[in-house]
């Protein structure tokens, strides 16, 4: 499942921050293609809530000088892409994604609040707001730079560059493509509006790292504000400022598994289009994206209550800083009940999970987890907390594995092929003694006598007694064996 689970590969998981962000919860994405990896959570406010990452060669990456990464932030005044302070960013603005496999839409703002705006730039040690902006790092470690850099299908080799919202960025690194789409971003008094250039090493953080510094090699800056003088402190600019304002990126990865050459790509990502419209009076944008013969839509709220510790958003005000999210029209999340989804993989509380030909079922509103192993062909569910539950794993081959009453804390694995089972299973104190309580599982569809080993133990075949129950054969494997 590590090394050699099938590609691409996804994951859309739940993120309810200790049962403070519910209906919907916060979201978490992750892709993996062949030679790159995209990875999301739509509100977090962490050092790193947007990440590509990709491979250059065909060889395995040995070393972080190896790799290609993309990250993302929003910054006041200068770029900051490194610094943290005790595991966390200094809050410059909010970013909120929404992300559909390999791509995704990143809308950014400033800070919903003049005060909270200031702090950063003291503490900070600079003086007046003079920049806000969203900047997009595109991070190396190799020199010389061998990764080539277009803007509307022309080389760029000299910077900064400076260009506009709307148009495309296509970066080529070996066999792997990055597309980057500045969205409009409001105008708060500017001299440019997008620029491509170097970046400026700067601190990586305080507390163990500090003293060290770092720095991309390229940043895209997409301003809403940028002049040489600071704003004034006062004035009703604050207002389009906090409440208004608005930018960000639209990001799409894709690698020469998925198309032919990088021409292709280019050709792909010139095709696709961003729209854009903005509802002044419900401060609400809404983004629209179609790539291929997908449409993602989004709203992005710029008037959300914003938290000073712990949270991005206020609990709650999620709703306001994204009311929806839509591919092809669709609920791009996950239904109720389901907390995580992989290709591989799915859990939730929903009584029932399934995945590639296999089958959980628990009592509904019980943590389960079912994990699938197609290319050896194991499955495995799990009850991961101690309370009982019925419990039973049908899976592909019309083998099934069930509890003959209500199951402990467990992790049961059958292999049909190789007619193979491990348990792991136990009861809290006091649990065994309850009327319903499982005391056999119940393996149908093997002809032969199954291996079966039991909290570690081999269990010999003596042990297994052969039964006909409701004119199916089944093998019952005690779980008690004092």
């Amino acid at each position: 499942m590590v090394d050699d689970k099938p590609l691409p590969y996804e994951i859309t998981a739940t993120e309810t921050t200790r049962g403070h962000f519910n209906d919907p919860p916060l979201w978490r994405k992750a892709y993996l293609g062949h030679y790159y990896g995209l990875a999301s959570q739509d509100i977090k406010g962490g050092s790193v809530d947007v990440i590509g990452q990709w491979n250059p060669r065909p060889e395995a990456a040995t070393d972080a000088d190896q790799l290609g990464t993309l990250t993302l932030r929003y910054n006041i005044n200068d770029p900051n892409m490194t610094r943290t302070q005790g595991g966390k960013i200094p809050y410059s603005g909010g970013t909120l994604t929404f992300q559909d496999r390999n791509r995704a839409i990143v809308a950014t703002k400033p800070r919903t609040d003049r005060a909270s705006t200031y702090d950063i730039v003291e503490d900070a040690g600079q003086e007046g707001v003079r920049a806000l902006f969203t900047t997009i790092a595109l991070w190396h470690f190799r020199d010389p730079s061998d990764w080539e850099l277009y803007v509307d299908g022309e080389r760029v080799t000299d910077f900064p560059f400076n260009l506009q919202a709307g148009q495309l960025i296509t970066v080529k690194d070996g066999p792997v493509y990055v597309g980057i789409i500045p969205l409009p971003a409001t105008d708060l008094g500017r001299d440019r509006e997008v620029v491509i250039e170097p970046a400026e090493p700067t601190p990586l953080g305080e507390h163990r790292n500090e003293g060290v510094s770092i720095a991309p090699a390229l940043l895209i800056n997409s301003y809403n504000l940028k002049q040489d003088e600071p704003i004034d402190e006062e004035g009703e600019h604050w207002e389009q400022i906090t409440k208004e304002a608005y930018g960000g990126f639209v990001i799409e990865m894709g690698d020469v598994e998925a198309y032919s050459n990088f021409e292709s790509f280019q050709r792909h990502m010139a095709s696709n289009q961003v729209d854009t419209e903005w509802q002044a009076d419900e401060r609400l944008l809404h983004i629209a994206y179609r790539s291929g013969e997908d449409l993602m839509e989004m709203g992005v709220g710029t008037d959300y209550e914003q938290a000073e510790a712990h949270f991005a958003v206020e609990p709650g005000q999620h709703r306001r800083a994204i009311p929806y999210r839509r591919i092809n029209g669709e609920q791009p999340y996950l239904p109720e009940g389901i907390d995580r989804d992989t290709t591989l993989t799915q859990q939730g509380t929903t009584g029932r999970l399934e995945k590639n030909g296999a089958v959980l079922e628990m009592e509904a509103g019980r943590k389960m987890y079912l994990q699938t192993e197609p290319v050896s062909g194991t499955y495995t569910g799990y009850n991961p907390i101690p309370e009982l539950s019925t419990w039973s794993l049908a899976v592909p081959g019309e083998v099934e594995v069930r509890a003959d009453g209500r199951l402990g804390i467990a992790r049961i694995s059958v292999r049909p092929l190789e007619g193979k089972l491990w348990i792991d299973q136990a009861y809290k104190p006091g649990q065994r003694d309850e009327a319903d309580v499982a005391e056999r599982l119940l393996v149908f569809g093997l002809d032969e006598v199954p291996e079966v080993v039991l909290n570690g133990a081999t269990l010999d075949e003596p042990l297994l007694e052969a039964l006909e129950i409701d004119g199916r054969q089944a093998w019952a494997i005690p779980l008690d064996l004092e």
